[in-house]
């Protein structure tokens, strides 16, 4: 499309103009054309392009960004919301807030996305009502509009959700949480699961409102326990259930560096789970450096992080991981049923042939 590549040019006035004509045409072709092929725009370049855009809406043509709300794509509802966002126009919340109850899939997942940035009161009955939405943009625009304006009904009503016995209904509850980005969360989320067949997604949720490291220490001691579980869940899931491209969301870093020094301190009764986490964190990131296969498609921040991860772990000596294999030897007569199966699952993952008499001991 000739005005998707002017946009995109480095002639700030051939893409000033060019911005303003798709704009003022409401040129959906165009418009398409930038979400299609967004992924191969750098993002010193999406940021231009955004700035342009928002730019060029101005009090005479604000309206026309309502015809470009079809084809949803964040990048662009972004760029919607803070361009109709910039005007103190009452129309532009009525507007918005009636394509939330009445407008396709698209347009509700444009219009949440707004008040993410506009905080109208009228719009948190409806928004929480979209939280049941079938369209997932939808509802996840939903919860971060939600949250960003600390919706405490929202936050309840998905800690109820939370209350089930269907793992699904709950991992939709955690995510929508995660998206709600309230920290009282975290707990709520990480209780649930526990018992639950998909531990490593529950894991992540909690993971992706806030550092799982930060909770290491807590005086809270079931908050401290569930955490390090968490870190541990999420390890497991890497890569055929989580997504190597969000180790940096969950911290992965933060934790095992922490994890780490937790180690080298005084001896206590997490010591043994903290040798369990580690040695399965080094046998992990180790697999995953040296194999092609899990990470050729990554980017180089995915890759840098990897590498990062296996070097804290490797600048620890022999004597270091041998007190490790035998603390998680010692997580066998741990009284804690699912500390034994971790360590269990841990002895095998890293071939460890000797803790065989061990094993059978525990038959």
């Amino acid at each position: 499309n000739k005005w998707a590549t002017k946009i995109t040019d480095k002639n700030p006035d051939i893409s000033r103009k060019a911005a303003e004509h798709i704009i003022n045409n409401k040129d959906l072709e165009a418009w398409n054309c930038l979400a299609e092929h967004e992924e191969h725009l750098f993002e010193f370049i999406k940021n231009k392009i955004s700035q342009n855009l928002i730019s060029a809406v101005n009090d005479k043509n604000f309206h026309n960004v309502f015809d470009l709300m079809r084809n949803y794509n964040d990048w662009l509802a972004d760029i919607i919301a803070l361009s109709a966002s910039k005007f103190d126009d009452p129309n532009i919340n009525d507007q918005m807030l009636e394509y939330i109850i009445n407008g396709s899939y698209d347009q509700q997942a444009y219009a949440a996305r707004y008040f993410l940035y506009v905080n109208f009161s009228p719009s948190e009955t409806v928004l929480i009502r979209r939280l049941d939405s079938e369209d997932a943009n939808v509802k996840v625009n939903a919860a971060e509009a939600l949250g960003a304006h600390n919706s405490q009904k929202a936050f309840d009503i998905l800690i109820k959700k939370l209350n089930t016995d269907d793992d699904w209904e709950k991992a939709e509850a955690a995510e929508l949480l995660s998206a709600l980005g309230n920290e009282e969360a975290i707990k709520p989320i990480l209780k649930a699961m526990i018992n639950s067949s998909i531990k490593e997604n529950l894991a992540a949720e909690a993971a992706s409102i806030s550092c799982l490291a930060d909770y290491f220490k807590s005086d809270d001691s079931e908050l401290r326990n569930l955490s390090i579980e968490a870190i541990d869940g999420i390890i497991t899931g890497l890569p055929e259930i989580l997504p190597l491209a969000n180790i940096t969301i969950y911290n992965c870093y933060e934790c095992i560096d922490e994890l780490l020094k937790l180690s080298e301190e005084n001896h206590s009764s997490l010591s043994g789970k903290y040798a369990q986490v580690l040695l399965k964190a080094k046998n992990k990131f180790s697999l995953l450096e040296n194999n092609d296969q899990y990470i050729f498609d990554e980017t180089k921040e995915t890759k840098d992080e990897i590498s990062h991860i296996n070097n804290i772990l490797s600048l620890r000596d022999e004597t270091f991981w041998a007190d490790m294999t035998y603390l998680l030897l010692e997580e066998l007569d741990n009284h804690d049923f699912h500390r034994k199966l971790n360590a269990i699952t841990t002895i095998s993952e890293i071939g460890l042939t000797f803790a065989g008499e061990k094993l059978l001991d525990l038959i």
